[in-house]
């Protein structure tokens, strides 16, 4: 990597050192807004675009019903693709398929919303925002609409966001709030706005809250539908159309004969309503697994040897998921929920500031020991209005997970931050029920790095599979938060997929000369497990290695393990500058762009281990020959001396 790439790049520890007391891992989150509704209802959306909306579970998928109307109005019977998991990826991986050329029918299954996706309300106990790059945007861009919300609706990452750390100690004066440059847009902290495509092209990432990211997709999806709509009469443009489906949950995946005489397998999924406990099973050709780290589709394949035994190559082994522990793993986080706009108090004689939702905060406690640090974190967010989630990460055995009720945690609070406003009958600021709720919630751990080596499953083999499953997202990898990846990498999966299935270079999306669209599903699906694999494999050991010491873990190996990651760092950087792009970078400064793929990422940065244990061999053998050497001479001027 040139020098010069990692001069713009030496801003990126800086944001990941504020990303440190406020990240959390997507899986399962629901997401802070103003109101219960997070997702306008489909009737709302469907009157404003004149979309049609996804089905709910009063209107079964693929019934004979739908395909006798999709007959009569001119649309051809299309092949069927379930989705299990209605998450951001699940959605994409929806919207991508639905549309040409793979033109799907598609429906999607979420369990953790009842209703619809208009029902998903803010959970306090889980407070989730997006970073989504340049990997992640591959995906967007492809689907303007998403793409377009995504630039109104996210903070442009250098885009006008500062910074301000709060020192603990009260009497110190707040320092000024400092701009961020990561190598995004300059200028207005909107993510959007006037400078539309200019800023576009010109951002490197988004931080959007997940419920916003939810809610952009799903809207995508109701004008997606609307485009359907307008297709079905005497002309048929290709698109498929979406279901969506809320509260039923995957009990079972497995091959069965579809109806009809030729024989061909299809497979099924069994659902449970989580709200009334009826099962009902719907089938599809493609069944696409984005059910997050503990996937139940992928469960499904582990345990399915009897069900899937026929299936050429199949081997459950294969989706077996494979651990390791990173210094992040382990972590425990809370949320506790500050209003908008919230003032910090200055010391004496000098007057508060104002925060801003689109600016980083990260507020220390008076704290320093390994069972006592704890520091506020907070990231920027598009809505100045919203309540702010405050995120809380620290080892499973600090103090403050020890306590109970709610003026235990106040009081502990008010000692660590005496700057704040915790005092008791003080709720300028947190309120007495919100001290109350942030005890008795259980908090969430962030995760091992996983990764699936089965990503893919298909009938017939890859000379004649007509159907097969797909695992995208968290079902294939997971792992902490601290590289930000999760969100992008889940996206990568729906784009390696949609090029598989498309027959195109999976890296850079051109078609290869003399290559041809996969002849079956079996083929493409191969071919996604193939090539994909060996990325997510490199991707989850960057995650072990990337940056798991940027939450400020406060034990003393913690510290020690930082100081050694930092030097790490820095000697990567000064080689790769004084060689002149030679040596290669630190694996999470070469990660900023989405120039190299994950596997030529942990390349580049194995060889770069390797030539630094060269050296430091090196430097051993010729300290060890140079002491040797000294011996000698001090025999030798001993003997001299003796004689």
């Amino acid at each position: 990597m040139p020098a010069t790439r990692n001069l713009a790049a030496a801003s990126a520890p800086l944001v990941l050192l504020v990303w440190a007391a406020c990240y959390v891992p997507e899986a399962g989150a629901i997401l802070p807004v103003r109101s219960r509704s997070v997702v306008p209802s489909p009737a709302a959306l469907a009157r404003g675009s004149g979309a049609t909306p996804p089905a709910t579970r009063s209107s079964p998928l693929f019934s004979s019903s739908s395909s006798d109307n999709a007959s009569s109005a001119g649309r051809r019977r299309r092949p069927r693709a379930v989705v299990v998991g209605g998450g951001p990826v699940g959605l994409a991986s929806a919207l991508v398929l639905s549309n040409p050329p793979h033109s799907y029918d598609v429906a999607v299954y979420e369990s953790t919303m009842s209703g619809d996706a208009s029902t998903m309300s803010y959970d306090p106990t889980k407070a989730f925002l997006y970073n989504v790059n340049e990997r992640g945007m591959m995906l967007t861009r492809s689907l303007p609409s998403v793409q377009s919300k995504l630039v109104e609706r996210g903070v442009a990452m250098g885009g006008g966001s500062e910074i301000l750390i709060v020192p603990g100690d009260q009497n110190e004066p707040l320092p000024e709030t400092r701009p961020i440059f990561a190598g995004g847009a300059k200028g207005s902290s909107s993510g959007g706005g006037g400078e539309g495509e200019d800023e576009d092209e010109k951002a490197k990432s988004y931080w959007i809250p997940r419920h916003d990211m939810v809610k952009l997709l799903y809207e995508s999806v109701l004008e997606h539908n609307a485009g359907v709509d307008e297709g079905t009469g005497t002309k048929d443009n290709g698109r498929g159309r979406i279901e969506y489906s809320a509260g039923m949950e995957c009990m079972g995946v497995r091959p069965v004969k579809a109806d009809g005489d030729d024989g061909d397998e299809v497979v099924e999924v069994k659902l449970r309503d989580t709200s009334t406990g009826e099962t009902q099973t719907v089938t599809g050709e493609l069944v696409i697994g984005a059910d997050g780290w503990k996937s139940a589709v992928r469960e499904c394949l582990l345990n399915g040897k009897q069900n899937f035994h026929h299936w050429p190559g199949f081997n459950h082994r294969r989706f077996k998921v494979k651990q390791w522990i990173s210094p992040a793993s382990g972590l425990k986080f809370k949320v506790l929920q500050f209003p908008p706009k919230f003032k910090i108090p200055n010391a004496d004689g000098l007057p508060p500031k104002t925060t801003k939702s689109t600016d980083f905060h990260a507020i220390r406690s008076i704290y320093t020991g390994p069972l006592k640090y704890v520091s506020f974190g907070q990231l920027p967010m598009k809505d100045n209005e919203a309540v702010r989630p405050t995120n809380v990460i620290t080892r499973p055995n600090h103090e403050i997970w020890g306590l109970r009720t709610g003026e235990e945690v106040r009081e502990w609070f008010q000692r660590a931050f005496p700057r704040l406003p915790f005092g008791k009958g003080d709720s300028t600021l947190v309120p007495p029920e919100e001290w109350e709720r942030f005890a008795t919630s259980n908090g969430t751990t962030f995760p091992p790095c996983q990764r699936s080596p089965g990503l893919a499953a298909y009938c017939g083999g890859p000379e004649g599979g007509t159907c097969g499953v797909a695992l995208v997202g968290d079902s294939v990898h997971a792992f902490p938060p601290d590289i930000g990846q999760g969100i992008n990498s889940g996206l990568m999966d729906v784009v390696w997929l949609d090029r598989a299935l498309r027959g195109v270079d999976l890296i850079t999306g051109e078609k290869r000369e003399g290559s041809a669209a996969p002849s079956n599903l079996g083929e493409a699906l191969s071919k996604y497990q193939k090539e994909r694999g060996p990325e997510v494999k490199a991707l989850v050991k960057y995650s072990r290695f990337g940056s798991p010491y940027q939450y400020n873990q406060p034990l003393r190996l913690d510290r020690l393990g930082k100081t050694v990651w930092t030097m790490n760092v820095a000697l990567r950087l000064l080689l790769n500058k004084i060689t002149f792009g030679a040596f290669p970078s630190a694996a999470i400064l070469m990660a900023q762009g989405a120039d190299l793929t994950f596997r030529q990422l942990m390349r580049r940065a194995d060889i770069a281990t390797a030539g630094l244990l060269s050296m430091a061999i090196f430097g051993m053998w010729s300290a060890l020959r140079h002491l040797q050497v000294v011996g000698r001479l001090v025999q030798v001027v001993k003997g001299t001396v003796g004689m």
